[in-house]
Order: structure tokens, then C-alpha cells, then sequence
């Protein structure tokens, strides 16, 4: 995608000027100084002022070109070598032995480099948990596209987890979406969740702009249209309702409830594989979600989704943004023990325990865990379950 030629060149200014192409080399071997030709359009020759080594074969290279114009640019050795396919996600829940607990873990791109280098070592050690895939966030209007595929890329092809790449369709470039397909593609990376998108960050409400996606449905038919059936596409269900018909009183009302899974059954129908849900906090809500699907003919595995509660402002602040109920039993129980830091976290621990060992004995014997990028929690509940974990 990125990565092209490269050869040395001892003064900056004419190498730069009359550079040509020089032969292969790989990311891990260029250095500060050296000039690199990336193959893109309109950057021509450049040369490397910084070096930022996430991983053995991921860097992050600093480029200055001729007329001093100065931009990052993200390199991997794998890039250039089509990668191994990994198996779809809808392969692997149907070859799965039915009586097997199995997990996936979702993790969001961090906001430093330092955190993205923490994070990639985090996905390998939770990968010897043997998820069936880890998913990986993908900011509103693409804004952490590179760094969503490479944190795919590095858990696949360096860790050996399947990786389920999110991609959203709004407030962006159609472009930015064919590049990240290709690059999927080129590394071999077969599962999508695709998505509508938040809205992007300082705005509170969702817009549409002029992009020929307005939502999720869209993109599911843009990639059958474009790809066919290579990509396996999660889609995303809400057991309670989208956040914006759910009212003030944190109910959905029926009719929007209708419109709602009418919608679903859509991007079903239009090629979505599975569904993968937004959180919640009452088991029941969510056995009633999956009997209201296969009520309109909606027969694809339904993940649940399952967000373990770590701080008080924490659960608050999810509460707010995605209007999730809360029993009142449950929220007794945490406005006691709110300045109660540990005790807050043992609450978490214990209810998502309850709410899986619910959820298992009602059949739904595979848990995707919002993990909000650390292990100790959701590995606290894994063991408890009866589940091998890694230990450092």
C-alpha cells in the first residue's frame, strides 16, 4: 500500500530533486537519512527525518520532500506480500462445537504512539486467551484508518488472531473506503463490521454529508456490489433500540422498536453474516432482542456484546452515550459503593460473571467483550467462568 523503493543518497536537496526509484528494501532497514520513493501520487521522492518503530516490521517514518513539506507515513514489511486469508467468523461459529464457550475481544486505536506500541503487544498476549477474532475501532470519518489496519494487520499476521476490521461509511471519502477494502484484502483480512459511524469528534448529532453512503445498509451493499462474498460482514444490533429513538425515559417506543428491526433485517438481507450487539446490563432485554429477530426471519448468529464495568464515571458516562437501562436493583447496588474504587471494579467483575453464566445457559455460548483495551477484567470474568487465561 504504502511501501515501494528506496536507496541511500549522501546530500538531501539534488537527491531529492533527481531521484529515481532504487531497488527493494524493506521498512525495518531504512534509517534517518536515507531517501525513500513511495510510489504515491504527487510526493516523489522524500527523506526520512524521523523513525518510530511500533514492532519488528511496523514503523511510522517521519518524510520531508523537496520543497520542505513534512508528513508521517505508516510502513509494514507484510504490506507488499499478500497475506495468508484467515477463516470468515461466520466459518468459524458454524464449525464450532456447540457446548464450547468461546470469546472475541474489541479494542479502539489509542491516541499515542507509545499506547498504539502498548496496545500490539496487549492484542498478542490476549491472543493466547484463543479468541476467535479481536475487532478494532475505527475512528468517525476515517480518522484512524491507518492505524486501524495496522493493529488488524500486526494481530493477524504477527499474533495469529483473526482480526474483524470496523469500518464506517459517513463523513468520508468513497476513496478512503476502497483503499481500506484493497488493503484488507492484501493482507489477507476477511471480516468487516460495517458501520454507519459516530459523528465526528466536538458533535453531538449525526449528519449526513454528500458521500453516497447515509448509512450502514449502504455500505453492505456497496461492498456485495464491489467484493462479493470474500468479506464477512458483522453487522450491528441494539437489543434495546438505537440511542436516538430511545426517549428520556430510557425506553424505545414499540413503532421505533419496529423500524428498527425492520432495518436490521435489511443489512441482513443485503449480506450481513452476523450480529454483533451494542452492550446492555439486563440478560433479559437481550433473549428478547434475538426472539424478536427470528420472529421476522432473521437467522444469523447474534453475539452478544458485553461491556464490563471498571469505574463508576465510567459506567455513567457509557450509560449516558448509549442510553443503556439499568435495572434499579443494579443501579442501587453501585450508587452504594460508588466511591468505593475496588469495590466498584469486584461489582463489574461479579455482575458480568452473572450476566454471561445467564447468557450461556440460555445458549448463547459465545461473548464478545468490550475490553476497552486491558485484560484484567475481562480475564477476571473468564476464569471465573471456568476459561484458561495467559499469565505474565
Amino acid at each position: 500500500i504504502f511501501f515501494r523503493f528506496l536507496f541511500q543518497a549522501e546530500t538531501m536537496t539534488p537527491a531529492l530533486k533527481d531521484a529515481k526509484p532504487g531497488p527493494a528494501r524493506c521498512s525495518s532497514a531504512v534509517k534517518v537519512g536515507d531517501v525513500i520513493w513511495t510510489g504515491q501520487e504527487n510526493t516523489g521522492a522524500e527523506e526520512v527525518t524521523y523513525v518510530t518503530q511500533f514492532s519488528s516490521d511496523l514503523m511510522e517514518f517521519t518524510l520531508v520532500n523537496a520543497n520542505g513539506e513534512t508528513r508521517k507515513a505508516t510502513f509494514h514489511d507484510n504490506y507488499e506480500v499478500k497475506g495468508e486469508e484467515c477463516k470468515t467468523i461466520a466459518q468459524l461459529l458454524k464449525a464450532k462445537n456447540p457446548e464450547d464457550v468461546t470469546v472475541s475481544f474489541e479494542y479502539f486505536p489509542p491516541k499515542t504512539e507509545k499506547g498504539a506500541e502498548n496496545l500490539m503487544a496487549r492484542i498478542g498476549f490476549m491472543g493466547k486467551a484463543n479468541p476467535f477474532f479481536c475487532d478494532v475501532t475505527w475512528g468517525a470519518g476515517g480518522g484512524t484508518s491507518d492505524l486501524t489496519l495496522d493493529l488488524c494487520t500486526n494481530a493477524q499476521r504477527k499474533w495469529g488472531v483473526n482480526a474483524n476490521l470496523h469500518l464506517t461509511c459517513t463523513n468520508m471519502e468513497k476513496e478512503k473506503i476502497d483503499v481500506a477494502l484493497a488493503g484488507c484484502k492484501q493482507v489477507g483480512i476477511r471480516n468487516i463490521v460495517a458501520l454507519r459511524g459516530d459523528p465526528p469528534q466536538g458533535q453531538t448529532e449525526w449528519k449526513a454529508i454528500d458521500t453516497g453512503f447515509s448509512c450502514a445498509l449502504d455500505l453492505v451493499k456497496y461492498i456485495r456490489e464491489k467484493h462479493g462474498d470474500y468479506f464477512c460482514l458483522s453487522v450491528a444490533g441494539y437489543p434495546e433500540g438505537h440511542p436516538t429513538v430511545i426517549t428520556d425515559n430510557g425506553k424505545c417506543p414499540p413503532e421505533k422498536f419496529a423500524g428498527e428491526m425492520e432495518y436490521l433485517k435489511q443489512k441482513v438481507d443485503a449480506g450481513g453474516d452476523l450480529i454483533i450487539t451494542q452492550l446492555f446490563f439486563d440478560v433479559q432485554i437481550f433473549l428478547d432482542f434475538v426472539a424478536a429477530c427470528q420472529n421476522i426471519g432473521i437467522n444469523c448468529p447474534i453475539v452478544p456484546g458485553i461491556m464490563i464495568i471498571t469505574s463508576y464515571a465510567g459506567f455513567r458516562k457509557m450509560q449516558g452515550f448509549c442510553k443503556t437501562w439499568v435495572p434499579p436493583e443494579m443501579d442501587a447496588e453501585i450508587e452504594a459503593i460508588k466511591d468505593d474504587e475496588a469495590a466498584v471494579k469486584e461489582f463489574g467483575i461479579a455482575y458480568a460473571t452473572e450476566m454471561c453464566n445467564k447468557l450461556i445457559a440460555a445458549g448463547h455460548k459465545h461473548l464478545h467483550f468490550y475490553c476497552l483495551n486491558i485484560e484484567g477484567p475481562t480475564f477476571a470474568v473468564m476464569k471465573r467462568l471456568g476459561m484458561q487465561v495467559p499469565t505474565k
